[in-house]
């Protein structure tokens, strides 16, 4: 049957001083703080195509559906789309 195997923990070869862990501290929460921020950006952008992925299934089965709810359907794909071209021109523009 298959082995435990134990997972060997080691020592730190050097203690760290107090100011040492406090800069690792910083560190690491600046580091957590971007990947959250990267992570917020990364689900907007999820929930927008989920988004814009009912609206497009509403407007291909408008029939069922008032005109006034498809012109506004129509209206919300016209804004997710410009926003996001605006944004990708933002991000253009900065790395230039």
């Amino acid at each position: 049957m298959g082995e435990k195997k134990k997972m060997k923990v080691e020592e730190p070869s050097q203690k760290f001083t107090y100011e040492q862990l406090e800069n690792i501290a910083v560190n690491l929460t600046t580091q957590r703080n971007q990947l959250q921020a990267q992570l917020n950006e990364a689900n907007k952008i999820i929930d927008n195509f989920n988004i814009l992925g009912m609206l497009l299934s509403i407007l291909g089965k408008e029939s069922f559906f008032d005109p006034k709810f498809i012109d506004r359907c129509s209206l919300k794909i016209q804004t997710l789309v410009t926003e996001t071209l605006d944004e990708i021109d933002k991000e253009t523009k900065e790395k230039k």
